[in-house]
């Protein structure tokens, strides 16, 4: 038996693994003591989400359809790093691979966990700022429509439902948040913003009293 938090784990098989993603089934006793199970899905890869924003404040949508959901997706561009490498040379590469672009200021503004109650999967987004343009390197399992529109009109989207990806709305959310506390309404203040914006700083967890 091995404690998780006030969790008890009686026993653990691994149900189903591939190069992504692994599957678990726990025999455990819940934190009241009673008999039960818990499924959950450990991931190989931290998600890693880029919100590029040009000098003109137009960011880069990327348009694809998503196996799980039978679904077309508009979505801020996206990706994994392997567990155990570093994130900003992942989202480097996606960056480049989806939609060309190449960022000289990358800064991370944004972590999470997603789907906690099931998976262990967490996430990073990065600003893209100082960007120059080059040629998309889509994988073979990417079929990609790119669309430049303004930072605003995303915002829009996220309002009007038309952008649903958890990691698209939260990290244009969390920018809007940035830019309304900050009164940031041209990119030299966003600019200057986050090339003085420290990450470890601004990113640590508050208490809870």
């Amino acid at each position: 038996m091995k404690k998780r938090g006030d969790w008890t784990v009686i026993s653990k098989e691994k149900m189903y693994d591939n190069p992504w993603i692994a599957v678990y089934h726990n025999i455990v006793r819940d934190p009241s003591e009673n008999p039960g199970i818990y499924g959950h899905v450990h991931f190989k890869n931290r998600a890693i989400a880029i919100l590029p924003v040009d000098e003109n404040l137009n960011t880069c949508m990327v348009g694809q359809f998503r196996f799980p959901l039978n679904s077309y997706s508009w979505e801020i561009p996206e990706g994994g790093a392997s567990l155990g490498t570093d994130p900003l040379e992942g989202a480097k590469r996606e960056l480049r691979e989806e939609t060309g672009l190449k960022a000289g200021i990358f800064k991370p503004f944004l972590e999470m966990d997603l789907s906690n109650s099931v998976t262990d999967e967490s996430s990073v987004s990065y600003i893209a700022l100082e960007l120059s343009e080059g040629r998309p390197e889509a994988d073979s399992t990417e079929n990609l429509q790119r669309r430049k529109i303004p930072l605003f009109k995303a915002f829009q989207w996220v309002e009007e439902r038309k952008i649903r990806d958890a990691l698209s709305v939260a990290s244009l959310i969390k920018l809007q948040l940035i830019m309304y506390k900050n009164n940031i309404r041209e990119y030299p203040a966003l600019l200057d913003y986050f090339k003085h914006f420290n990450p470890r700083k601004d990113n640590d967890n508050p208490s809870v009293d």
